[in-house]
């Protein structure tokens, strides 16, 4: 495809504010006056963690006792209010300790196995109906047994004292019923194949027609409690940081520990995908760009977890300094923000985890990438932010199909 004009991408990035679902009110919006004089209500809380409001930082920073409490596992209401309104953040989910998170040597293009890492062999090319049914039959007791395993087995409480709540959000029928990107092209795509397979096309287009199929079905099938138990436990719990790291492993081993919360928590996104806002920013600790001389045909780069990205750049930049502030203590350490254009993308899905969250300053979406096909991350311009200490890296890139 043509190749936008990306070189001013940071400047109009820095001006712009989140459009997703913007409250036509604004800072004048009843619930967000209400927030702000620490007036609280559930039907509050649903409005402003559904719709895009103004953030402030909170005043007491990481000292927080509120945001403090939800970090060491709480879900108070009031504290879950109080982070509705101002930013927060939790800085430590984007180190990676040195790992390679973007792999651009990475053969996953040619095929299921030749992927550098578990998530490159965990998230492509599932079938999702006999995973569907499985979960429909026994997923509760199979993510059960993975939290026990993993020493996380009272996180099972959230199940029941969570979950109905969410269940009951009318953010979850909207997303549900919402027609993303690839419910109509690849719809049409798939049934193009289909009759293109019966004129004597061969298993790959057999393959590729079944492949889409089973995504647009997946949409419209019902969220199962259980899905929306991983959606709660990636994006509030250690559970999290486990499985990142688990799919960014060479060994296919530790991921396959969290076998049946990973297909939980995609069958949720593909279930809730919307067409996502115009940019979201993916902050990296302790990360720098893959070289050129390792990038795979002039761009692309490989990306095979899930991914968070923040409406926000403010929080995306603070994701990528770090707790402690800055890149690193010396020079050679980095912090990259991977500012993402996901217009016109097919080869990802994402959903709104703002209303699943307990976190919603963080204005998350959880993207998975490869579809139909390996799907990585085609890299841009770059631009550098100097700092003490360090330096931050701004990444232009949009998904890429291989």
């Amino acid at each position: 495809m043509e190749r936008p004009d990306y070189s001013n991408f940071k400047e109009i990035n820095d001006l712009s504010s989140p459009t997703f679902k913007l409250c036509e009110n604004g800072e004048d919006c009843e619930h967000y006056k209400q927030f702000k004089a620490y007036r609280f209500t559930e039907a509050g809380l649903r409005h402003l963690v559904s719709h895009t409001h103004p953030f402030t930082p909170c005043r007491y920073g990481r000292s927080c006792k509120a945001h403090a409490r939800l970090c060491a596992g709480g879900w108070h209401f009031d504290d879950q209010c109080h982070v509705a309104t101002c930013s927060h953040g939790r800085p430590g989910r984007a180190d990676w300790q040195g790992a390679c998170a973007l792999a651009g040597d990475d053969n996953a293009w040619r095929g299921k196995r030749s992927s550098k890492s578990a998530g490159g062999r965990l998230l492509h090319c599932a079938n999702l109906r006999e995973e569907a049914a499985t979960l429909m039959r026994s997923g509760e007791d199979l993510v059960r047994q993975e939290l026990e395993a993993h020493g996380l087995g009272f996180e099972m409480k959230l199940l029941t004292d969570i979950v109905p709540s969410k269940m009951s959000n009318p953010r979850l029928a909207e997303a549900h019923a919402s027609l993303p990107l690839f419910t109509g092209r690849w719809a049409a795509e798939a049934d193009g194949l289909e009759a293109e397979e019966a004129d004597g096309g061969g298993a790959a287009q057999r393959k590729a027609a079944a492949m889409k199929a089973d995504y647009t079905w997946l949409k419209f099938q019902p969220v199962l409690e259980i899905e929306l138990f991983a959606a709660l436990l990636y994006t509030g719990t250690d559970a999290q940081g486990q499985i990142r790291k688990a799919l960014r492993n060479e060994s296919d081993s530790e991921a396959q520990s969290w076998y049946w919360t990973i297909v939980a928590l995609r069958h949720l996104v593909i279930k809730l995908a919307e067409t996502p806002p115009d940019w979201l920013f993916h902050g990296l600790n302790n990360v720098r760009p893959p070289t050129r001389e390792s990038i795979y045909g002039g761009g692309w780069v490989s990306y095979n977890n899930m991914i968070s990205g923040s409406m926000s750049l403010p929080m995306g930049r603070r994701f990528a300094l770090g707790e402690e502030g800055t890149a690193g203590p010396n020079r050679s350490n980095v912090g990259t923000v991977l500012h993402i254009n996901m217009t016109d993308q097919e080869g990802i899905v994402a959903a709104d985890m703002r209303w699943i969250s307990k976190f919603p300053d963080e204005q998350e979406w959880l993207m998975i990438p490869g579809l139909s096909n390996f799907t990585g991350l085609h890299l841009y311009e770059s631009r550098s932010e100097p700092l003490e200490g360090g330096e931050l890296i701004h990444q232009m890139c949009t998904w890429s199909q291989s």
